[in-house]
């Protein structure tokens, strides 16, 4: 597929807490467990994996006509 001279896109992935080694385990308690079921809608903290799918769908033909976005991936959870 052809997007002529306009083809550059820029979105912005904006992920809540993702459970991670990079978070040493911060997510893995029963306490923190209760606490993504009180303060985020999905009830849990975000997988690497679930990121990761954005990043793919915003890098396939689905997503060719999405610029300049900032797209929040945090399980319905508002962070003030």
């Amino acid at each position: 597929m052809q997007y002529g001279s306009n083809g550059v896109r820029a979105n912005c992935i904006c992920p809540g807490g993702v459970d991670t080694p990079m978070t040493g385990g911060a997510f893995a308690t029963e306490e923190s467990r209760a606490r993504a079921r009180r303060a985020i809608p999905l009830g849990r903290y975000a997988q690497a994996e679930d990121i990761a799918e954005v990043a793919v769908w915003l890098l396939s033909d689905a997503s060719r006509y999405v610029t300049g976005q900032t797209i929040p991936v945090e399980g319905g959870a508002l962070v003030t």
